[in-house]
């Protein structure tokens, strides 16, 4: 690859090159950012299309003004956490982690810990949140 020649000298490859002037640089960022603009619009407007095709399609599966957020409500019943003795504790606790995989949620998430508060009750209230 031939590197231009600012300089003049290196023994007749060609015509001199001039450097690129402030207005040249400024005219070719425009250019590009304008290009740049113009992908990212075709591109939003694709996605558009897409989701309108999808929704006209009926792919929202019938949940209605909801589409596209999970319900609120569990997939499945999670164990009830009373704690009568330190191992029905222990037994709860371990089924509770079970339960919240099912439901696909981290142990470590602010939802497990609100799952947590919902189902403490009596004896493990005491001990576990307060």
């Amino acid at each position: 690859m031939a590197f231009p020649n600012f300089f003049g000298g290196g023994g007749g490859q060609g015509p001199q090159q001039h450097p690129p002037n402030m207005a040249d640089m400024v005219q070719q960022l425009i250019h590009a950012m304008g290009t740049s603009v113009q992908q990212t619009n075709e591109n939003v407007a694709f996605l558009a299309n897409t989701l309108h095709a999808n929704a006209r399609q009926g792919g929202g599966g019938g949940q209605g003004d909801n589409y596209g957020y999970r319900s609120l409500k569990p997939k499945k019943d999670v164990v009830i956490i009373q704690s009568e003795t330190a191992r029905t504790l222990l037994q709860e606790l371990m089924q509770f982690e079970v339960d919240l995989g099912e439901l696909g949620v981290s142990l470590q998430s602010e939802a497990s810990y609100r799952h947590l508060r919902a189902v403490v009750q009596g004896k493990a209230n005491k001990l576990l949140i307060r």
